[in-house]
């Protein structure tokens, strides 16, 4: 392992601790997990246990997880008829989850600034996919005002 200055001369359990010291000083965000979904196919939340191969807050916390961005997706079952009301019942998820004290909604700079530090996890509303517009860019202020912060316009 060549020298970088910080681990070139350290032994592997001195790495090892120190990632783990970096780790715990960093801000980590998982930017994309497709739970909102899963949790309103499965009735479960983000406090309780989490369905296989998805998020929760043990999980979330054991991680070292501050921040999570939740895309909001439309199955193709849904589209183009029922993708506007399937993206409302996300959002409506996405807020419960917020009202509690485990996470809280990341809309501003300000709120960005609040990640870190062991406290409530900070939740990212996203948009998986143009369709969720309807071919209409006035829903981009709809969504804004829901909460909405990223859009991609494929899945």
């Amino acid at each position: 392992m060549a020298d970088d200055g910080q681990t070139g001369n350290m032994g592997r359990a001195e790495r090892v601790g120190h990632g783990a010291e970096m780790h715990a000083k960093s801000i980590v965000a998982d930017v994309h997990v497709d739970t909102l979904d899963v949790l309103l196919r499965t009735g479960k939340t983000m406090s309780e246990g989490a369905p296989a191969g998805h998020v929760c807050k043990a999980f979330l916390k054991e991680g070292g997880v501050d921040l999570l961005v939740t895309a909001m997706w439309t199955d193709q079952r849904f589209r183009p008829e029922g993708t506007m009301h399937r993206v409302m019942q996300m959002a409506d998820l996405f807020w419960q989850t917020c009202d509690g004290s485990d996470f809280f909604a990341v809309l501003s700079r300000s709120d960005l600034d609040r990640i870190g530090g062991g406290g409530p996890i900070g939740l990212m509303l996203a948009i998986e996919g143009g369709e969720a517009l309807c071919g209409d860019l006035a829903m981009l202020r709809l969504y804004h005002r829901l909460g909405v912060r990223l859009l991609t316009l494929t899945w």
